[in-house]
């Protein structure tokens, strides 16, 4: 099973060659009615290890997104080269981590210094996502600090996230924060559980600042996966999805996705359906294993209409705001 920095170096792993067969780039064909954003090195049985190859077998198979956890230590001129190929073949891609510490803390440590190098990581990854056209970039904000009050880490987390989320939105980016409720030793991080992630977003109060939904995290905490999704619609930003107990593609193991889909849109969810997760059989069998899951599983959904996902988002703001409470 793979964990959370299991990913990050599967990130890594694919993409060091600025080689590659060079593609005229024709538009992709949409195959499904989600927008589904596949790992750039899930495919490599098929599409080899360079990620410009990789993108071009993702627009043929119709995928609309991509994912690339790791695309922030990739070279600049490869960043480059991966977004001038998203955009001919007009693929979005998801979020990608931008901030990530689990030795430390950092955003609850209250430290000014720690604050100044956060936001020099921060516009790194910022212009990273300028140069693939991105706009989404995930946050994993360190350790917690086990002698200082849960309330003054919040207060301190929320200090240093409301300077970040200024930096963000005044260039169209957005934070999202991931609780590492599945990562060992987790009980040691200070982003622990939705709830609270969904919390302190309220309290930066800035739409630079949401919740990443990690389906697969949420399922192996025993958390009712719907209950959550609907508690914290008001701030939800992405979502990321795996079977569990294994992390491969959805009918692998026990989560109900129809009826995770009937509630992502019932709230009027519309964005990236981040693949985080494996294959269940390996080599080429296995990457089209995965393939013909998705296929299936948006076929037996049906997504409403652009109309009604509207109205469903602003009936969930609507709610949230009627049993409004802060932490902060």
């Amino acid at each position: 099973m793979l964990n959370r920095r299991e990913f990050l170096g599967l990130g890594l792993a694919c993409g060091v060659s600025l080689g590659g067969v060079q593609w005229l780039g024709r538009r992709h064909t949409k195959r499904f009615a989600r927008t589904y954003a596949p790992q750039l090195a899930l495919f490599v049985h098929h599409a080899g290890s360079d990620p410009i190859d990789q993108i071009q077998f993702l627009a043929d198979e119709g995928f609309g997104a991509i994912a690339d956890s790791g695309l922030k230590a990739k070279p600049p001129k490869l960043q480059a080269r991966i977004g001038d190929q998203l955009a001919r073949r007009g693929l979005a891609i998801g979020p990608f981590v931008g901030v990530a510490h689990f030795g430390r803390p950092t955003f609850a440590s209250g430290s000014l210094e720690i604050r100044r190098e956060l936001l020099r990581d921060l516009r790194l990854a910022i212009d990273t996502a300028r140069r693939v056209g991105g706009a989404d970039l995930i946050v994993i904000p360190g350790k917690a600090m086990p002698h200082v009050p849960e309330v003054i880490q919040d207060r301190r987390a929320v200090d240093t996230l409301r300077f970040c989320a200024d930096a963000c939105e005044r260039q169209g980016i957005r934070m999202l924060l991931e609780p590492t409720a599945s990562v060992g030793n987790s009980s040691r991080m200070f982003l622990r559980s939705v709830d609270q992630a969904a919390q302190l977003s309220r309290a930066v109060g800035s739409p630079a600042c949401r919740l990443l939904f990690d389906v697969f995290d949420q399922a192996m905490t025993g958390n009712d996966l719907l209950q959550l999704l609907r508690r914290s619609s008001d701030v939800l930003g992405s979502v990321q999805i795996a079977d569990a107990p294994s992390r491969h593609e959805p009918g692998s193991g026990e989560i109900d996705f129809e009826r995770l889909f009937d509630v992502l849109d019932s709230i009027g969810y519309d964005g990236v359906l981040g693949m985080e997760h494996g294959k269940r059989l390996p080599g080429r069998d296995g990457e089209r294993a995965v393939i013909n899951a998705y296929v299936a599983l948006d076929q037996s959904t049906q997504r409403p209409s652009p109309a009604e996902r509207a109205a469903a988002r602003q009936r969930s703001t609507s709610a949230w705001v009627k049993s409004n409470t802060s932490i902060v």
